[in-house]
């Protein structure tokens, strides 16, 4: 007896054909192929927390210079690079400090040094305490390079009235200042020279000069 067309068991609704059909073609593109599910992840930022220096207080002799060592601190805990560095004095008549971060003592007492990083907009500060002892000199001396081009040291400082001594020993140099009241006279192009060159700083001030024969080469001498 054959099975009648009701009891074929190997027959499909046509409802259920469709809707497996429907699912099949779901699962692929459209050539058949399945597509890969891709995951886009955000970078992570990282921002500027806080700041760190080499040392929260210092003590420096008058005429003598420190250096300030500091590091930016990224919201994922690590040191953070392309941080730039501000310095400023509370009391630069007792304790000057440089773009970069060296302080040069000049009088007895103390100051506070603040030192502030920016990064992508954000900006963190923290303090330095400096002490200062002693009294300022009456002299300094430079050396201009004799094989380099540099002034060493590059940073000094003279009681008012004082005279600071530039010798240059090897290659040719010169001392040019910065147009300021007070600013001595500029020394020409020397060489080969230990006797020295003396220039006296009568008038309070920061007085910076360079080498124009050497992109770079510059110096500051500092009388409070």
């Amino acid at each position: 007896m054959q099975p009648t067309q009701s009891e074929n068991p190997m027959r499909v609704s046509p409802w259920l054909a469709a809707a497996l059909f429907l699912t099949l073609a779901g699962c692929g593109g459209e050539d058949g192929t399945t597509q890969p599910t891709v995951v886009t992840t955000q970078p992570t930022v990282v921002t500027l927390t806080s700041l760190t220096v080499t040392a929260q207080s210092v003590s420096v002799a008058a005429g003598a210079r420190q250096s300030i060592g500091a590091q930016g601190i990224g919201s994922d805990g690590k040191a953070m690079t392309g941080v730039n560095f501000t310095y400023s004095s509370a009391s630069p008549g007792i304790a000057f400090v440089s773009s970069n971060g060296a302080i040069l003592g000049l009088a007895a007492g103390t100051s506070a040094i603040t030192v502030t990083g920016t990064s992508g907009g954000v900006s963190k500060a923290t303090t330095v305490n400096v002490t200062v002892t002693g009294a300022l000199a009456t002299a300094a001396a430079v050396v201009a390079g004799a094989n380099s081009n540099d002034f060493q040291p590059n940073l000094v400082a003279v009681a008012r009235g004082g005279t600071v001594t530039w010798t240059f020993p090897g290659i040719t140099h010169n001392a040019t200042f910065a147009a300021a009241a007070g600013a001595p006279a500029n020394i020409p192009n020397t060489g080969n020279q230990v006797a020295g060159v003396p220039r006296t700083f009568a008038t309070a001030g920061t007085f910076n000069y360079d080498c124009t024969l050497h992109a770079g080469m510059t110096g500051t001498v500092v009388v409070p």
